[in-house]
């Protein structure tokens, strides 16, 4: 259910709009000025305002657009305006307006503009201070700025790029889009580019005719045909083949897909969503990835921030894991120490809302009390800027120490950054530790291992 402000001077067509909204499940509110419409919007937090223009009275309909945008979380203003001021309407569509309803109107119109400008915002809801979007939970303005984006981009079709670090939640940032799109009732198809080898990649995607190559024994649809009047988001973009690229190239250019082994192009209805940990500029750079490609999923880039960069965030985040896996787990857990909770915002949180995700639900297994203590959370967190992780637990020169609590995965990280700081290079990194540049690679990843920490 959806709150609205209903701002007009006019009584009969306030109580017009309320039974419209009403019997169609909104929650409604009523102005019949624009200052008492602006005290309301102080006090209350609301997902759509619907404002006359040419209020009588005190403070004209600009002024409550104008409060609107102001606010934290902005609701969508659609103006009623009447036949003959086209300029007026004009005007306020370029002040952030989202739409207008021309008098006399039908309540059919209503709520078919109602319901386009309300798409997006059903799901934003508050969550202990902050604010929360199918999953997604934050309170800094960067997180902000993610809320609203996504706000914006779900009501179009554009294409979409999301850029961040692994673990940051550029999948549910996708799952946001898909579910508050007007596609939400067609499926939402996840491909992970860099878990398909690259000779598979066109016929995951493309799909193949029985007899196109060695192994396609039947014919097979391509997840871009089964995703039609859908969503597709490709994760991992960076890792797709150059091959690959140019098929989804002329994809994104017509509409078409091609299946590997057949001539007669099949059109298709599908929004792209793609995201990478990578720079794809400096893959463009090092003719790793496609620049017409590039520019073609660079329609919208929404950034999430690493955790690190919004600590303010990680108290709402902690807490809400902690009531997750204290209800999945069936414990009465009332909270999360002082101690713990200093450690967990000193932490730099290299993977991000998933490492602090699994560092929860570690301790909520662990805990024998009815509160997170320090001894519940992982050792990295419990040492702070000791973290065997990240630090130094490298001395000068060849010498290398551990700390006796580490596992065998913590100790082979913690050599590796070791290994990187002393190296100019990763070639020569690779060479000391005794393994390819590739394998380095790969550890660097799985690890999720970040510039900051070698440099």
């Amino acid at each position: 259910m959806s709150k609205i402000l209903i701002v007009d001077d006019d009584q009969g067509v306030r109580a017009t709009l309320r039974a419209i909204l009403k019997h169609n499940g909104h929650e409604v509110e009523e102005a019949a000025s624009g200052d008492e419409a602006i005290a309301c919007m102080k006090k209350a937090s609301y997902d759509l305002v619907i404002t006359d223009l040419g209020l009588g009275g005190d403070g004209s309909g600009y002024e409550v657009l104008r409060e609107a945008r102001k606010r934290p979380f902005p609701p969508e203003v659609i103006v009623i305006s009447a036949y003959g001021t086209v300029d007026d309407t004009v005007r306020a569509i370029k002040a952030g307006a989202f739409d207008f309803i021309n008098k006399p109107f039908r309540g059919n119109d209503v709520l078919r503009k109602v319901e386009a400008a309300l798409i997006g915002r059903s799901s934003i809801a508050r969550s202990g201070g902050g604010y929360e979007l199918n999953g997604l939970i934050g309170r800094t303005p960067a997180m902000k700025e993610v809320f609203d984006l996504i706000t914006q981009v779900c009501k179009t079709d554009c294409t979409v790029l999301i850029l961040g670090e692994s673990g940051t939640g550029k999948e549910l940032v996708a799952r946001a889009i898909h579910k508050n799109s007007r596609r939400r009732h067609m499926p939402l198809i996840t491909v992970n580019c860099g878990a398909i080898p690259e000779n598979l990649q066109e016929s995951e995607l493309f799909g193949h005719v029985r007899g196109a190559f060695t192994g396609a024994d039947r014919d097979k649809i391509g997840i871009l045909q089964e995703a039609n009047g859908g969503t597709v988001f490709l994760d991992e973009i960076g890792e797709m083949s150059l091959s690959t690229q140019v098929k989804l190239l002329r994809f994104l250019q017509y509409g078409e897909v091609r299946r590997i082994g057949e001539n007669r192009p099949v059109h298709v209805d599908v929004r792209l969503i793609a995201a990478t940990n990578v720079d794809l500029e400096e893959a463009v750079e090092n003719k790793n990835f496609r620049k017409d490609l590039y520019y073609r999923l660079n329609v919208v880039a929404i950034y999430l921030p690493p955790l690190r960069d919004r600590r303010e965030d990680i108290p709402l985040l902690a807490d809400h894991f902690l009531k997750r896996f204290s209800q999945k787990m069936e414990k009465a857990i009332n909270g999360i120490s002082p101690d713990a909770m200093a450690a967990l915002m000193n932490y730099d949180w290299p993977g991000n809302v998933r490492e602090l995700e699994n560092a929860i639900e570690r301790a909520v297994v662990l805990t024998r009390s009815d509160f997170i203590e320090l001894e519940d959370l992982p050792p990295k967190i419990r040492y702070g800027a000791a973290d065997p992780y990240r630090s130094p637990l490298s001395g000068k020169g060849n010498t290398f120490r551990i700390k006796d609590d580490l596992t065998l995965k913590e100790v082979e990280r913690a050599y590796i950054v070791h290994k990187l700081k002393r190296c100019k290079t990763y070639e020569e990194a690779a060479r000391e530790l005794g393994i390819g540049r590739t394998t380095l690679w790969r550890k660097i990843k799985r690890y999720g291992i970040t510039l900051d920490e070698v440099m």
